[in-house]
């Protein structure tokens, strides 16, 4: 690339120069500060400065600001506010490139534009610059840098072609070449090398040059708090954190018929109210209505009624005193202090405070960010005034967008990628001292250099190794250690293992940090578990006490529940959702007498069930509300298991049997046993309560059966809401624990397949010829079948052909399930004990695993889909695939 001149050697060559024009204000001010003699006037200028100072002279009155601007043509037109901006944007951008800007617009873009180059701007004193007129260059000797670079607008500041003389960026014959850059792996690992390099007695000396808007942009940011080293920021209205919590309310408060717990939680603690966070998914509106807090029910009841109030009244009634001023003054400076809350309004201050850098404000900087390491973006940089300066990314993230041309000219954008390409040039040889610092990834793939390398160097770059001479990869300064636990910290031997539930264990399966997350943020209430936790309870309550249920009619419970649960749907949705609720009502009372559960239920004075101050001890809302105190010896069993690394609570378990209840949507047998491998499953559905719950049973009765079966409360709705008649039994999955695989074999396998027509002839010797396979000890298709021809001849005296066709179809069968452990016929899965002992072994070491994760941060392993995971949101790891993570 061309070899630019630095700023001292412009310096040396305009010094002698009476006025000296150029449209990079960095550049301007780092001449000014290089001055070595006294002078009167200015000495460097930009063309937007210059008129700027001379507005008054140029238009007879001082300059209107950007927003005083938009309100006067608001007010004019009668377009909205946001509308306007955005038109008045649109319009100074053509103006940098063309003179015909009426001719680009549409009618309604006209109408704005006639309005504003009416009024006193910067736009329009450099339109009307005449330098003869104000004769601010007669007698000087006028030098200008770098034309090429001057707009539109800014070629309207010159004085004639003949009156002032050209100084180039570049040199004329030498080239500049990088000599090294450096390649790291991440945003964060460059972060950290370079901040290594500066400290707060160095970091006025630094400048960092990056693209802003970036991703690049937080790490270097949180890297320079980290070692509290000062850096130079600006303070917009936008930036203010009372400001953007304000508009945040008011554009909540306009939705608060349909806004979640979860969306306002955080606003209301800044606020100084307080929701738990088991109230997530909660409606704001329903939650209002049992909230207790005074001062939440207060920002709530503003929240509600806010369209009856002005801007003012809302502000004054939920923000700080002081915090209040400043809010105040924004919707002074818009006129909007007086007028009632209302939607258009509302977007007006929410675009303005986006969109217009330069609304009033009260704040002041703090002194850390007056001075220190100069931030620069690589996108509208040119000249950068600091000894050291470190370039970042030099990607496509550098490049700018030039789009908008098609709208003025398309021809324009030749001549403007050359400009960005020259700029792009000067910008690379800022600094004395230089360093240059690329992503070796990103977005999984070789970063590849910006475009401009390709003009400016005249050849294809396809990485970065082809721009410099010699490309370094890996960090100068090593990784963080880990930090080292110090005493009365929590350590291995601290650590007090506690069982897993079936939701813990889950949890830990699927991702060790969502297993982490949940244990400290808990999961908030939704429709699905709140519905089905008062199910649960009726259900319970159904089998206790009988009697006292029968008392009241079921519409009676369906009002109750859909009451409780009456914040986490829509009001739209309440007939519907009560109609389910009802429904599942019938589905428990009709199971119940299937089973005679209440008739074989005796109260247990040892369980306690009205608590309501200790809801995790068993609290039922039903068995309080009729006055009642205790449980039964047969519902809510908790039991841990032996080893104390599993615990569960059995909704109910009567002679070796498990009944759960399960208010969610019916499952079939196979979806049961799949959803209990790990190996293959990537989808978020992960469940092993049934191989828990079968575990703790066997331990806790050794003789007998051993079965789990699931109750679907929402099974067969349409049956019951059309008033069909059905086998309430149709409701129900069952896992049943069976010695081995045997049985499952013969019972079910061998018996389905002499069920059908041409297997029927060996109905009488299935038994045998399973026995005979099993006990064969090869699994030589050629053997097995030979073997089942010679058996089926003899015990049915059927043909050699005969016998050899069905003998190959039984084998094949029996041969495709004597490898698993796990087996569905219909509405059965069966699980043999083998494979209950390797899921108990599976457990213990998952245990272990707990207490190792306490002292590794319990690292992201998903085995599921990290979008569908409720901590995605806060998660510090950003999973691309199955075990592959990208921090």
């Amino acid at each position: 690339m061309r070899l630019a001149k630095s700023i001292d050697e412009l310096y040396e060559e305009v010094k002698d120069y009476d006025v000296v024009l150029c449209n990079d204000a960095p550049l301007s001010l780092a001449l000014n500060n290089r001055l070595d003699q006294t002078r009167i006037g200015i000495f460097a200028i930009t063309p937007r400065q210059l008129a700027g100072d001379m507005a008054i002279d140029i238009l007879g009155q001082g300059m209107m600001d950007d927003i005083e601007v938009v309100k006067k043509v608001s007010e004019s037109t009668g377009y909205r506010l946001r509308y306007v901006h955005g038109e008045i944007e649109n319009i100074k951008t053509i103006m940098r490139y063309t003179s015909e800007v009426r001719s680009k617009l549409s009618r309604k873009s006209q109408r704005v534009y006639d309005e504003f180059i009416e009024l006193p701007t910067l736009e329009k004193a450099m339109i009307s610059f005449d330098s003869e007129r104000t004769g601010y260059f007669v007698g000087k000797k006028v030098a200008v840098i770098g034309e090429e670079f001057f707009d539109n607008l800014d070629k309207n500041i010159l004085p004639p072609p003949d009156k002032h003389d050209e100084i180039s960026l570049f040199k004329r014959k030498d080239c500049y070449e990088i000599d090294e850059i450096r390649e790291l792996s991440n945003d964060r690992q460059i972060a950290e090398n370079i901040v290594s390099l500066i400290n707060k007695d160095n970091a006025k000396d630094f400048a960092i040059v990056f693209d802003v808007d970036g991703r690049v942009a937080d790490a270097i940011r949180s890297a320079l708090y980290r070692k509290e080293i000062p850096f130079i920021n600006s303070l917009n209205v936008k930036d203010l954190s009372h400001v953007r919590d304000f508009i945040e309310f008011l554009s909540l408060s306009l939705s608060f018929e349909t806004v979640k717990v979860s969306q306002v939680r955080e606003l209301i603690s800044s606020y100084g109210g307080y929701i738990s966070s088991k109230f997530d998914e909660y409606l704001v509106k329903q939650y209002s209505v049992f909230c207790e807090d005074e001062r939440t029910k207060f920002i709530l009841s503003t929240m509600d009624g806010i369209r009856n109030m002005t801007y003012a009244q809302v502000c004054d009634a939920v923000s700080q005193r002081k915090k209040a001023a400043q809010i105040n003054l924004l919707l002074d400076e818009l006129n909007l202090k007086d007028v009632s809350v209302n939607d258009a309004d509302t977007g007006d201050i929410i675009y303005a405070v986006n969109n217009i850098p330069n609304l009033k404000h009260n704040e002041e900087i703090p002194d850390s960010e007056k001075e220190g390491v100069l931030l620069v973006d690589c996108k509208n940089s040119v000249f950068v005034d600091r000894p050291v300066v470190i370039f970042v990314g030099m990607g496509q993230e550098w490049e700018k967008d030039l789009s908008f041309l098609n709208l003025i000219d398309y021809r324009m954008k030749d001549s403007e990628s050359d400009r960005n390409v020259s700029k792009f040039e000067v910008l690379l040889q800022q600094g004395s001292r230089r360093l240059y610092v690329v992503n070796s990834i990103k977005d999984g793939e070789k970063t590849k250099p910006c475009n401009y390398f390709d003009f400016a160097s005249f050849k294809l770059t396809k990485e970065f190794g082809d721009v410099c001479k010699d490309l370094i990869p890996g960090p100068w300064v090593p990784a963080l250690e880990p930090q080292i636990i110090e005493s009365g910290e929590i350590s291995y031997t601290d650590y007090i293992p506690k069982p897993f539930s079936k939701t813990s264990y889950g949890n830990f399966v699927s991702c060790p940090r969502e297993f982490m997350y949940s244990v400290i943020l808990g999961s908030p209430d939704n429709r699905s578990n709140v519905v089905g936790n008062i199910l649960h309870e009726y259900a319970e309550f159904r089998i206790t006490y009988p009697d006292l249920a029968k008392k009241h009619d079921i519409d009676y419970y369906s009002d109750i529940i859909c009451d409780k649960c009456e914040g986490l749907f829509s009001p739209e949705m309440r007939s519907i959702e009560r109609t389910n609720i009802r429904n599942s009502i019938i589905n428990i009372d009709r199971f119940v007498n299937e089973f005679e559960l209440d008739k074989k239920s005796k109260i247990d004075e040892n369980i306690t069930k009205n608590n309501v101050d200790d809801k995790r001890k068993g609290y039922n809302l039903f068995i309080d509300m009729e006055g009642m105190r205790f449980g039964s010896d047969i519902t809510e069993i908790t039991c841990t298991s032996a080893d104390e690394n599993m615990k569960g609570i059995f909704d109910v378990v009567l002679d070796g049997r498990i009944f759960d209840f399960k208010t969610g949507s019916p499952k079939e047998a196979k979806d049961i046993i799949e959803a209990m491998n790990s190996e293959k499953k990537s989808e978020y559905n992960l469940e092993f309560q049934c191989m828990f719950y079968l575990s703790l049973l066997e331990e806790k009765n050794k003789e007998g059966q051993h079965v789990f079966s699931l109750f679907y409360t929402n099974d067969n709705l349409n049956k019951n809401a059309t008033g069909a008649d059905f086998d309430i039994k149709s409701n129900m999955r069952h896992v049943e624990l069976i010695d081995d695989k045997e049985y499952f074999i013969k019972n079910y396998v061998a018996a389905e397949k002499v069920k059908k027509k041409t297997y029927m002839p060996l109905e009488g010797c299935k038994d045998g010829l399973v026995d005979l396979i099993l006990n064969s000890g090869t699994r030589d298709s050629d053997t097995l079948n030979a073997m089942a021809t010679s058996y089926i001849m003899s015990a049915t005296g059927l043909t050699e052909k005969k016998s050899a066709t069905l003998g190959e179809g039984f084998v094949k069968e029996i041969c495709n399930n004597m490898d698993k452990e796990m087996f569905y016929s219909g509405d059965r899965a069966f699980v043999t004990r083998k494979a209950l002992e390797d899921f108990r072994a599976e457990v213990k070491k998952n245990h272990e695993l707990v207490k190792e994760s306490y002292l590794d941060g319990f690292i992201a392993k998903p085995l599921i889909n990290c979008n569908n995971c409720y901590f995605n949101d806060i998660c510090t790891e950003t999973v691309k695939i199955r075990g592959e993570t990208d921090v």
